[in-house]
């Protein structure tokens, strides 16, 4: 009989360890999934406010407003913009790591996320590419 509840017990411990394993995989994930939202957002209005021909201060302006603490402060040099070809496009990608309480994302639990959008150039016929490497605060 003893046997029996030691098992149960130990059932027990391993069904609990696997649910608080699962939680924290879920929110690992969400935060994740935030994270990326966020980018996406960054680069949609990043590429738009180039393509519109907006300074690169006023660029960083507006990432700093959108940005959550998780980040630090953007300046204007932390975007690098270059000029390529003539196909009128506005490339801007956006890249930010996240630090996973796991490993199981691999890389030691460090997750980089990129996003990536583009915009027609209304300024002129060039293609200009920016990126920015956002740096967890």
């Amino acid at each position: 009989m003893r046997k029996g509840i030691l098992d149960h017990i130990i059932m027990q411990i391993i069904v609990f360890v696997f649910f608080v394993t699962m939680l924290f995989l879920v929110i690992d994930y969400f935060n994740i999934a935030r994270v990326q939202n966020l980018l996406d957002t960054i680069a949609q209005q990043g590429a738009r406010m180039v393509s519109l021909d907006r300074t690169l201060t006023q660029v960083s302006n507006m990432i700093n407003a959108n940005k959550t603490n998780y980040f630090l402060a953007v300046n204007s040099s932390d975007i690098i913009c270059t000029t390529t070809g003539s196909s009128s496009q506005v490339n801007f990608i956006a890249r930010g790591d996240y630090n996973t309480s796991l490993s199981t994302f691999g890389n030691s639990g460090v997750v980089t996320v990129v996003s990536r959008s583009t915009a027609y150039n209304e300024v002129n016929s060039s293609d200009l590419n920016c990126t920015i490497s956002l740096i967890q605060g």
